[in-house]
C-alpha cells in the first residue's frame, strides 16, 4: 500500500519535497473547515500539521 500524505497550509515546502521524492501529497494554500479531516478519513492519508511554538 502506497503512503499518502496531506499537509496543512503552513507546510508548503515539506509538501513540495514529498512530491519531489515521489510521494502522493495533497496540499492547498487555504483549506475550508473539515477538508483536511475528509482527506484523512476518505483517502487514508497521513497528516502533517504545524503547531505554534509553545503549544502543548
Amino acid at each position: 500500500m502506497e503512503t499518502k500524505f496531506v499537509a496543512d497550509s503552513m507546510l508548503g515546502k515539506l509538501a513540495k519535497w514529498l512530491r519531489v521524492l515521489g510521494y502522493d501529497t495533497h496540499y492547498q494554500r487555504h483549506y475550508s473547515p473539515g477538508v483536511m479531516d475528509e482527506s484523512i478519513n476518505t483517502q487514508a492519508r497521513c497528516s502533517f500539521m504545524a503547531m505554534p511554538w509553545g503549544s502543548k
